[in-house]
């Protein structure tokens, strides 16, 4: 997923550093439904778990290159992380659920993406007048609860 780099390199890192640290102090709090896989900058890997066996069953994966001047950018990959899930090949576990409807979208040349406000994609592309600025400073613009909101896109009961 190719993000324009906008802030300068060394914000940028403090504003990841921060980010990083607002999910690790959460990070207990959630560990039954995500966990943190891997965090180098600009890329944090989070693992979402299954209700039923436990066990990781797909990662989301947040590119916080400008965050956040701009929402992360995040899709989901496959458990190996060697690629994006495309839409055709999404889970039933995505797709089937309730709460994924008209929130996921892409394409075979873009792999797939989060249509939900806190999203790059969505503010960029999808709704480019629903202002990341106007909730960037809310709830809705913290990152736990952008991840939160990818995490409640999967059913993770199914798995």
């Amino acid at each position: 997923m190719k993000v324009r780099r906008l802030l300068d390199p060394l914000v940028a890192r403090v504003k990841y550093a921060g980010a990083l640290g607002e999910l690790q102090s959460v990070e207990d709090t959630y560990k039954e439904i995500w966990r943190i896989r891997q965090a180098e900058y600009p890329i944090i890997l989070i693992d979402i778990i299954s209700a039923k066996s436990r066990n990781p069953c797909l990662t989301l994966y947040l590119d916080l290159r400008n965050y956040d001047f701009a929402p992360p950018s995040a899709t989901l990959l496959t458990m190996d992380l060697r690629k994006r899930l495309l839409p055709e090949n999404v889970p039933a576990v995505v797709e089937g659920s309730e709460s994924a409807k008209g929130h996921l979208a892409g394409t075979p040349q873009t792999g797939l993406w989060f249509c939900s406000p806190g999203f790059y994609e969505y503010h960029d592309f999808y709704y480019p007048m629903d202002r990341w600025e106007l909730i960037r400073g809310t709830d809705m613009g913290q990152l736990t609860w952008i991840v939160n909101q990818a995490c409640n896109l999967v059913d993770r009961q199914k798995i």
